[in-house]
């Protein structure tokens, strides 16, 4: 769960869509 909400907190800092994250992060 915690790579789930880094995932989610990299997309915001980012501003990029999923598809965009690395792939360290799961779907």
């Amino acid at each position: 769960m915690r790579k789930v909400l880094n995932g989610i907190f990299w997309m915001c800092r980012k501003g990029a869509p999923w598809k965009d994250i690395p792939a360290r992060y799961p779907p």
